[in-house]
């Protein structure tokens, strides 16, 4: 059985000859870079500039190489969009810190002895509708996020087993991603004293993904078998706001 085949029946319900295996299938499903890079040196893999690539740099989750990947048995394989033609992240040396700014335009930083960056500061400091008028929000049309995929996605589809996984988020989901433009404590603040501006918010990041997910399925629909949406809506006891709670503001 291939790894598409096994992926296919797990999702359809049916029960495959073993469980798939996910390392690195999407942003979050991975292994940070230093823990990575130590396994790689026990297995005894050759590590060279390619092995030591980054995907994801705010959580430092590198690109998994594909040796590690048919050692572990991996079943999956991401496609992920490109950035946007309009951004560039570039790597700022703060002394202690390496910090950048994301495409929603908030800075982050990392310690240089750290093992993952964190939000410091924000674009969205006012909690006014007027306010996001000014923000420079990502653009989910800009062609560059698509460019090349479709193509990428058909080799992939054509010749590997894999079951591809893709996903048109570049950033948190439709609750998280409003903490990351407003900071926390400011974004709940939003969501018990300033109703509807957090739904403003929310209501534009839908917006801004769902765009971006039909430009994305459009391309390379045809050639997925999952799509994968992620949030970050609880802690490790229970959701963040209470959603009863919420239903009484909700229009």
């Amino acid at each position: 059985m291939t790894s598409r085949e096994r992926v296919i029946l797990s999702i359809s319900h049916k029960e495959p000859d073993r469980i798939p295996v996910d390392l690195g299938g999407t942003e979050v499903s991975s292994i940070c870079k230093k823990a990575y890079l130590d396994l790689m040196i026990y297995l005894g893999f050759e590590i060279g500039q390619s092995e030591r690539e980054i995907h994801d740099i705010s959580v430092q989750l590198p690109k998994i190489d594909k040796r590690l990947m048919e050692w572990i048995g991996v079943d999956v394989m991401p496609l992920f969009p490109n950035p946007p033609s309009a951004w560039t992240r570039v790597i700022v040396d703060e002394r202690n810190y390496w910090s950048y700014v994301d495409q929603w335009g908030a800075t982050l930083s990392m310690p240089k002895s750290g093992h993952y960056f964190d939000f410091r500061k924000f674009p969205l400091q006012s909690s006014s509708l007027k306010s996001m008028e000014f923000m420079n929000w990502p653009d989910p049309d800009d062609p560059a996020r698509t460019v090349g995929l479709r193509k990428r996605a058909k080799e992939l589809f054509e010749m590997t087993n894999y079951a591809l996984v893709g996903t048109s988020l570049f950033g948190g989901g439709i609750f998280e991603q409003p903490a990351r433009v407003r900071g926390m404590e400011e974004y709940f603040m939003d969501c018990a004293c300033n109703v509807q501006f957090a739904d403003a918010m929310m209501e534009k990041i839908t917006e801004i993904y769902l765009k971006a997910t039909d430009n994305y399925l459009n391309e390379v629909g045809e050639f997925i078998q999952v799509f994968c949406y992620w949030d970050d809506i609880a802690a490790q006891d229970g959701p963040f706001i209470s959603p009863s709670f919420y239903r009484k503001y909700i229009k």
